[in-house]
């Protein structure tokens, strides 16, 4: 049976954990960012703000995932090449990383369109007075 063509991780466990987790905390400065300022100078939270809040709680979601399954993560590849067994034990945390990386992909791909829908919110009430301009349509 031929082996697949599967390449061994170029990073490390803690460097592959630190990058999720730094975004993380980045992405999490940034929203704590905007919305001060969107409390301090107008008063209120927009929709928009609300859908930015909703991707980060998402982002850190697959954090916390990653954060659980990166021995599993980390495993897969010697199960996959053969240089550990495939005990009962090992196919069972492969099964549960192959459902947490679902939920990752789910997570992730929602908090990006969140993101890309909350930049369409916001200029949609940015150019509110201006929706018959015809430079807007397209």
């Amino acid at each position: 049976m031929a082996v697949p063509n599967w390449a061994a991780p170029k990073v490390s466990r803690d460097v592959f954990l630190g990058h999720h987790w730094g975004v993380a905390i980045v992405s999490l400065f940034f929203v704590a960012f905007r919305i001060g300022v969107r409390v301090k100078y107008f008063r209120r939270i927009w929709a928009d703000d609300i859908m930015v809040i909703g991707a980060c709680l998402m982002i850190f979601a697959t954090a916390c995932i990653y954060q659980s399954q990166a021995t599993s993560l980390y495993k897969s590849y010697p199960l996959v090449i053969g240089k550990i067994p495939p005990t009962p034990e090992n196919l069972a945390n492969e099964t549960t990383l192959l459902r947490a990386e679902v939920t990752e992909y789910y997570l992730f791909y929602t908090a990006l369109w969140t993101v890309k829908l909350s930049l369409l919110v916001f200029f949609r009430r940015l150019f509110w007075d201006r929706q018959r301009a015809p430079f807007l349509k397209a």
